[in-house]
């Protein structure tokens, strides 16, 4: 399940820098928390995500690509996933055109 949580972030990454001009930045960060727990985060430079979006994507199918592209399971997936294996999640970002950071927090055993 934890693959799933990480391939979607990855990919999404991935698509969100795609149309952007120059350097495209995909970063995987993996560090310890507070409060015993693990972060893994994504960081990308792509095309950022705007606030009403942020507010729902983990709570419905949601997906700011069109239907060619992506369905919006995969961060509603993400939620689902994250409250079977106990772990936290979330999303930031600064809107449109400023990259994104999205995480999970899984804890350690």
């Amino acid at each position: 399940m934890l693959e799933e949580v990480l391939a979607n972030f990855c990919q999404n990454a991935y698509q969100a820098v795609q149309d952007v001009p120059g350097e495209k930045k995909v970063l995987l960060r993996i560090q310890r928390s507070n409060g015993g727990f693990v972060r893994i985060e994504f960081i990308d430079n792509g095309c950022g995500i705007a606030e009403q979006t942020k507010v729902k994507m983990f709570e419905v199918p949601t997906t700011t690509k069109g239907s060619a592209v992506g369905t919006g399971i995969g961060v509603y997936r993400v939620r689902q996933i994250c409250e079977i294996i106990n772990a936290k999640w979330g999303v930031d970002s600064d809107g449109k055109g400023k990259g994104a950071r999205v995480w999970v927090d899984l804890l350690v055993a």
